[in-house]
């Protein structure tokens, strides 16, 4: 595809040109350069790498982030499961911000709702919480929207805003941002009524879907772009791809996916190799 498209990049780790760590993204790219749309809030990384590592770091980032430190006293199994002292700890850390970055990755947040579950705390191998989390959803729900017959009720709550201008053509300048923590806070109410742990899984998917959508359509109504490319290691997730694709074609949006190469780690090499031949080229005319 040599012209530009909407980009959608959904991953655990990239490093952002503003600093902070990426991988909730929606881009504007050509084969030559990128513009950043939208992307999810930022959330801090109490511990920095420690946090990818120990998903229960994430979930005391988001549980912070939506209610303050009021989070230590919920009376939730996540809780009641961790050691007090520590989540203190944790508090302070991002209280102060100490080795607590930035990060808008969607990888990140996957860990933090597998670890608010009780699905997984600690990791041994890479997205280990996040396929557990998919693993452990409602499989009547996920059957639902293979088969084209998922319902709206089956959403979280979220909220989309777009950055104030100021005129001066800043590269982030009108940017979209996805907040997760009207989400997080209503998983937390479903949790406090004892719902399942495999419903509240595949509601989180599809509002992670649902979110990423709607600023699709508003990034498309901006550009007048109909060509959506889907990319990064969530997107093995089925539940994720699946409805994605369904709810942009419905849109009249044209989606493209990963077939012959990964749509994680392994196709990078081949995306950089692309991007240098185009400004390779550039640079020569």
């Amino acid at each position: 595809l040599d012209e530009e498209v909407i980009a959608i990049t959904l991953d655990g780790t990239g490093y952002g040109t503003d600093g902070n760590i990426w991988g909730g993204e929606i881009l504007l790219c050509t084969q030559k350069n990128f513009k950043r749309k939208a992307h999810l809030s930022y959330i801090k990384m109490p511990g920095g790498d420690a946090a990818v590592l120990e998903p229960w770091r994430m979930a005391a980032s988001v549980l912070y982030q939506a209610f303050g430190n009021d989070f230590l006293d919920l009376n939730i199994p996540y809780i009641q499961a961790m050691d007090k002292e520590k989540l203190s700890f944790i508090c302070q850390m991002m209280e102060k911000n100490l080795n607590s970055p930035l990060t808008s990755s969607a990888g990140r947040l996957f860990d933090a709702v597998a670890s608010l579950l009780c699905v997984r705390h600690k990791i041994s191998h890479e997205s280990q919480a996040a396929m557990e989390l998919e693993f452990i959803a409602d499989k009547n729900l996920m059957k639902d929207v293979l088969t084209k017959n998922v319902s709206t009720n089956e959403t979280y709550g979220f909220d989309i805003v777009q950055n104030e201008t100021n005129g001066n053509g800043g590269l982030f300048e009108g940017l979209f941002e996805i907040d997760m923590m009207t989400c997080i806070r209503q998983i937390v109410a479903d949790l406090k009524q004892d719902k399942s742990i495999g419903q509240i899984s595949s509601k989180f998917h599809y509002t992670l879907v649902e979110a990423f959508t709607q600023a699709t359509f508003r990034v498309k109504k901006e550009t007048g772009i109909g060509k959506v490319v889907l990319s990064g290691g969530v997107f093995n997730n089925d539940m994720i791809l699946n409805q994605m694709i369904r709810t942009l074609e419905e849109k009249n949006l044209k989606v493209y996916t990963h077939t012959k190469v990964p749509t994680g780690d392994g196709g990078i090499c081949l995306g950089q190799a692309v991007v240098a031949a185009a400004l390779e080229a550039n640079h020569k005319k």
